[in-house]
């Protein structure tokens, strides 16, 4: 029984009872009348608007940046319809999976229709779980604080909960900075909700219980495990060794539920690996736990975290992602310590994101980390020498594809169908690469017996 079968035959009972929980959607948009009030604007005191916040997790492939609440008690002008207000993300820039919803809104009765824009969405119809959820109130001088939501895909239910641990936003919030923090909590804060948590919800909507939404990220522990980041703060760990089931396969799980990009293995430090992504969430794992625990991440400003490198002689580097309302921006952090590092910005470079292509990209190898930019320019950081190297690709060439190889040699894909080249020297010096089928997919990969691997027509080729 391979690995994955483990982990999904330990969950099948849950989803079964999820699914049975579950309600499909069929989601049209609604019409929005009016916008709630930025957060982060003043507003005259006859106006009587008062802060909202919610946040939402998706553990599917569903990401929803739009929340749409309706008003039971105030009407359109012209219509006399309930009134549709749309509350807007305060996150987005530095988060994948977890969204912050926050608004200023009139004294009233509301209930959410709909997260989610268009077809990607989860609306209030009678039967829907945001139905089961109730109204909730905003009141004078209050904060209306609804906690976190849940979105779970299940074969081709998506199930919706509010989350019981999760019933205030203040921590997330913190992480936004005090500007948000005091625009929001100005007031004394107020769960809003007018119906308390359903069992039904209790059980869906218990992150301890449920089987994270897909794995990214594969890296081998020292002692030989797999790990791999997921969804809901989640990392998937497996061993062939072990003859425990429970330790065969289990989840290893963060307190505040943020979603993972990667894993980062390294020797000789107190811990076994790091796990990192949105929010700057960052956590190492110590040997034989069975959780994650935070690191503190000092005065690194907010984002993605994407990769990790470094020790603690040579110092720490962070990869780090920030959407801005002027581009995306990948920057390179360097700190002398992890655990509430003083960070510096040594490199920023405006990026694209698409499928299946990067402008930036990053390795590590025995003796240092280097990235490398779309327009052919390599960089490698000396962990001994504490020196930056420069080179670039021949030619000047495009870089399509990078692939780092456990022998410490770069393989490459350059320009529009040109050969394939490698570099023993992190770009000095290229030689092309003399593999008998054709690269149209990604740079090829060497394993540690020097066989290569390669995608050929979307099928993986190698020379073993």
């Amino acid at each position: 029984m391979n690995k994955l079968d483990l982990i999904l035959k330990s969950s099948i009972a849950l989803v079964i009872c999820l699914v049975l929980q579950a309600c499909a959607t069929t989601p049209q948009s609604r019409e929005v009348n009016e916008y709630a009030k930025n957060i982060l604007q003043p507003h005259k005191q006859e106006e009587n608007l008062y802060p909202v916040v919610m946040s939402f997790s998706s553990n599917s492939g569903i990401i929803p940046f739009s929340l749409i609440v309706e008003s039971i008690t105030e009407k359109t002008l012209v219509m006399k319809k309930n009134k549709n207000y749309l509350i807007g993300v305060i996150n987005g820039g530095v988060s994948r999976s977890t969204q912050i919803y926050s608004g200023k809104l009139p004294v009233g009765e509301y209930r959410i229709v709909q997260i989610g824009a268009s077809t990607e969405s989860v609306n209030g119809r009678e039967d829907s779980p945001l139905s089961y959820m109730g109204t909730f109130k905003v009141e004078k001088d209050k904060t209306t604080d609804l906690g976190r939501l849940i979105l779970t895909h299940a074969n081709s239910a998506y199930l919706l909960a509010r989350l019981e641990s999760f019933n205030s936003n203040k921590d997330l919030i913190t992480k936004l900075g005090d500007q948000y923090f005091k625009a929001i909590y100005t007031n004394d804060d107020i769960t809003g909700w007018m119906k308390p948590i359903t069992d039904a919800e209790k059980e869906f909507g218990n992150i301890e219980g449920l089987l994270p939404f897909g794995m990214q990220c594969f890296r081998e522990t020292q002692d030989n495990r797999i790990v791999s980041a997921s969804k809901i703060g989640s990392v998937f760990s497996f061993s062939d060794d072990i003859k425990d089931k429970k330790e065969k396969a289990k989840i290893i799980r963060s307190k505040d539920g943020l979603a993972l990009e990667c894993v980062t293995v390294k020797e000789g430090t107190d811990f076994d690996f790091l796990a990192y992504g949105e929010m700057n969430g960052l956590y190492k794992h110590q040997k034989g736990s069975d959780a994650l625990s935070p690191i503190d991440t000092g005065n690194l400003l907010i984002g993605i975290i994407l990769s990790v490198f470094g020790n603690d002689k040579a110092g720490w580097f962070i990869e780090h992602f920030v959407q801005s309302s002027t581009g995306l921006y990948i920057s390179i952090y360097q700190s002398d310590q992890l655990e509430k590092g003083d960070w510096k910005e040594v490199v920023k470079k405006q990026t694209i994101e698409m499928p299946n292509f990067k402008a930036f990209r990053t390795w590590e190898d025995k003796t240092g980390f280097g990235y490398a930019h779309i327009n052919g320019d390599l960089h490698y950081y000396n962990y001994k020498t504490k020196e930056w190297q420069h080179s670039k690709t021949p030619d000047n060439k495009v870089i399509r594809q990078l692939a780092s190889n456990p022998d410490q040699t770069l393989s490459v894909l350059l320009g529009l169908g040109d050969h394939p080249y490698i570099t023993k020297d992190h770009g000095l010096t290229w030689q092309k690469l003399e593999i008998p089928f054709s690269i149209n997919y990604a740079a090829p990969k060497f394993s540690t017996q020097g066989d290569i691997y390669a995608i050929d027509g979307g099928f993986l080729r190698s020379t073993k």
